[in-house]
């Protein structure tokens, strides 16, 4: 288990080979099972669509929101407020794609409240779905009701993690640039493409759009730790921008369980997986020492771009 979050009457979690699971009460398909109304005791296996896979999860009254690990967010669960960023504010019975008017954004952080949802995406917006009750929405700045809110933030705080409870929200921000124009708050709700999936644009946005290989894809190739061995020459590829590479390392980055059962010492006298006794360092060292190049390559480079953000989101996923 990578993640847990707890709802007004279930719990869900994700778990370090992409699934996510779910119990308690489900009477508005919180639980993403096939029929709702029907409470789990034990848990029980979120029906998600093919091929996605999910590292995080955030839990709202009755509703589930799961991010997927391409940056997408997929939700189920009571709508009637509009909380899952639906065109319609039916109930989800299992997880489909939420939070439609964000179009391609990457998602690197949501939340869900009693009747309302918080995002964060990768260029630092804060956005918000469903009840504005008590401002949980907008901050108390909305004059009317919106399919979706984009909370002005302060000057040079980009958003990177938010929390809700009731009718609370919080957001934390980091201060990279106090000297920045604060960017106006949007007029109107803006519409997006619903969906694009399998791209994210990780470089700038509206740069090049970049494929991700998941590593977690195929079901018969799952993510596997990297030996002491092979460290130098994984982290060699990596450095030269190798996808697969690339791809490798991030996993390893993102669950700890992996990390602890990567660059294992051959003569390893514990068989538990979180020992310090068993970690190589120096293999560490010798996995991503190469990638100081990777840094020191040119902003505004696409491959360059999408490579340090990858492995920063990984970093961050982890550490989370």
């Amino acid at each position: 288990v990578v993640d847990l979050a707890a709802g007004g009457g279930h719990a869900a979690c994700a778990t370090a080979t992409g699934e996510a699971w779910a119990w308690g009460r489900d009477e508005h398909g919180q639980c993403g099972g096939l029929i709702k109304g029907e409470d789990h005791q034990v848990p029980t296996r979120v029906r998600l669509p093919a091929r996605a896979r999910v590292d995080r999860v955030a839990a709202g009254r009755a509703h589930t929101v799961f991010l997927t690990r391409r940056g997408g967010a997929l939700g189920c669960g009571r709508n009637h407020a509009g909380q899952l960023g639906l065109e319609n504010r039916d109930d989800v019975v299992s997880p489909q794609p939420c939070f439609a008017e964000l179009g391609d954004a990457v998602v690197v952080a949501a939340a869900g409240g009693d009747a309302h949802s918080l995002a964060a995406t990768a260029d630092g917006r804060l956005c918000a779905f469903g009840a504005d009750r008590a401002g949980a929405c907008s901050g108390g700045f909305a004059a009317a009701d919106a399919h979706l809110y984009e909370v002005a933030l302060p000057p040079g705080a980009p958003a990177f993690h938010v929390v809700a409870g009731g009718d609370a929200s919080i957001a934390l921000c980091r201060a990279t640039n106090p000297g920045a124009a604060a960017a106006p708050p949007p007029t109107a709700p803006h519409k997006k493409p619903f969906w694009k999936d399998g791209y994210t644009d990780f470089a700038l946005r509206g740069a090049a759009l970049v494929s991700r290989a998941d590593s977690f894809l195929d079901a018969a190739a799952t993510a596997a730790p990297v030996s002491a061995d092979e460290a130098a020459a994984t982290g060699a590829r990596a450095a030269a921008l190798d996808d697969a590479a690339l791809d490798r390392l991030a996993d390893v980055l993102s669950w700890p369980a992996l990390l602890a059962a990567s660059f294992v010492k051959a003569d390893a006298s514990s068989d538990r997986p979180f020992d310090d006794a068993r970690f190589d360092a120096r293999a560490f060292e010798r996995c991503f020492a190469p990638l100081d190049a990777v840094a020191a390559l040119a902003v505004g480079d696409a491959r360059a771009d999408a490579a340090r953000r990858r492995l920063s989101l990984a970093v961050l996923a982890g550490a989370t």
